[in-house]
């Protein structure tokens, strides 16, 4: 009967805590992004914790790697929110055969009143020339009630945008884009792709050797990433941005 009541109380309080925040992308203002994953191929996402609680909440920050081609040795990450930045990366000595799950907690916590925000900056740095990509989860622990995880999301950042590779014989253009984006290629066996900030396919198209035009018109205006790739591998990400 005690276990009953016990794990009808979680359920209880699970239920009641999911659905006090929104989480929002700077770049995309009202698009609620809670539990879902963000693609971004810059070194760091900026988002806004919004309190929907009804009430003045508490809250600290946890994540965990879920997935990474990089090397320990070079990943370094943090979490930047409205008190400042908390270094996420062990840098113990050998490193751990895994990426350990970090957590801020105590005095870190940042309150936050009902209706106002917290900013979230999640960054990710590969120095000396590392490459590779990584699939981050973030979760908001509520910090006046254990810590209880309210909601997350995933961040897969791609570090090849950290690279200047000089041998990519190609230019994407008008970057602000309205109606078309040119791409001119000097390569065979490319492709384009763009994809929304929440990882959507919303346009691709095969390169040929020379000038190609991509028709965009249909795309929203906001905030998108493009990928060129070369034999299915991926070049390079970069913004677009659509007017």
């Amino acid at each position: 009967m005690k276990k009953t009541i016990s794990l009808l109380s979680v359920l209880l309080i699970s239920s009641i805590l999911f659905g006090q925040i929104e989480i929002q992308d700077d770049y995309q203002p009202g698009v609620i992004l809670n539990g879902t994953t963000l693609y971004t191929g810059v070194p760091s996402a900026h988002l806004q914790i919004i309190n929907k609680s009804g009430v003045t909440s508490a809250y600290n920050w946890k994540r965990t790697v879920l997935n990474t081609s990089i090397n320990q040795a070079l990943f370094s990450d943090q979490i930047c929110d409205n008190n400042g930045c908390f270094n996420c990366t062990y840098f113990g000595t050998p490193p751990p055969p895994s990426f350990p799950t970090w957590a801020s907690g105590g005095s870190d916590m940042i309150t936050v009143l009902n209706n106002d925000s917290t900013k979230f900056q999640p960054k990710l740095s590969v120095p000396n020339g590392g490459t590779g990509d990584a699939l981050i989860r973030y979760y908001v622990l509520d910090a006046l009630n254990g810590d209880y995880p309210i909601d997350s999301i995933d961040i897969q950042y791609n570090t090849y945008l950290n690279i200047e590779n000089t041998t990519n014989n190609y230019s994407v253009y008008p970057n602000p884009a309205i109606s078309v984006l040119n791409i001119s290629i000097s390569e065979n066996n490319t492709s384009i792709t763009i994809f929304d900030i929440v990882g959507k396919n919303v346009a691709e198209m095969e390169l040929v050797n020379g000038n190609n035009t991509l028709n965009i018109e249909n795309l929203k205006p906001g905030v998108y990433f493009y990928s060129i790739k070369r034999n299915g591998e991926i070049m390079e990400t970069e913004k677009l941005i659509v007017r």
